[in-house]
């Protein structure tokens, strides 16, 4: 199924920073501009969305994030595209993979050192169906740790059930009916071996 962007989005505008195989950010204005902070919305990896196409995941984001930002800055966890992140495991181990995760992280950094509007931050990478060889929690730890560097407020779609942050293909979009509600991710007493404390939800 094709996607496209809903009419309030300011696509000429989008920016893009990668190729076909890979995606680092991605920049998405809005046509009006209702306030002037943005928001950093991290997730698992790319599936779709570029310049000129969308997809669900990113539609269902920039339809929560209308009218509360100006634009919203993407990145994700994982910079490779794959419909399915179970595909993501094909990458780990070869030998671009550790050069592309630290120019992921990089963009991370750079993204909030450079974007001084940026009032939030969201997790939104889901839990770790993909089987991703010890690397999911790893990754989570040296994004947390970027972002907890620059002081920003953590913020994560929930299950009622689970303290994992909920994946944007499950916000339902405008038309599903679903209250959305994010929590602040707060800072737990413990560190993990990156050195970073780890967050958790806060209710």
């Amino acid at each position: 199924m094709a996607y496209t962007y809903k009419d309030y989005i300011d696509q000429d505008n989008i920016l893009i920073d990668g190729d076909n195989e890979q995606r680092f950010s991605m920049y998405v204005p809005f046509r009006i501009q209702d306030s002037n902070s943005q928001v950093l919305i991290i997730m698992r990896n790319p599936s779709k969305a570029n310049e000129l196409n969308s997809d669900m995941t990113i539609n269902n984001v920039l339809s929560f994030c209308h009218g509360k930002y100006s634009g919203v800055f993407v990145a994700n966890l994982f910079p490779f595209y794959a419909k399915d992140p179970r595909l993501l495991n094909q990458h780990i181990g070869t030998s671009h993979y550790k050069k592309l995760m630290d120019k992921n992280k990089k963009t991370i950094d750079e993204i909030l050192d450079k974007n001084p509007r940026i009032k939030h931050v969201i997790i939104a990478w889901g839990v770790n169906k993909s089987k991703l060889q010890g690397q999911y929690e790893d990754t989570i730890a040296g994004i947390l740790k970027i972002v907890n560097k620059h002081e920003k407020t953590i913020f994560a779609m929930r299950f009622t059930s689970s303290n994992q942050p909920w994946h944007p293909r499950n916000w339902g979009g405008e038309d599903s009916g679903y209250q959305l509600e994010l929590y602040e991710w707060m800072t737990d007493a413990y560190e993990d071996a990156y050195g970073c404390r780890v967050n958790h939800f806060c209710l």
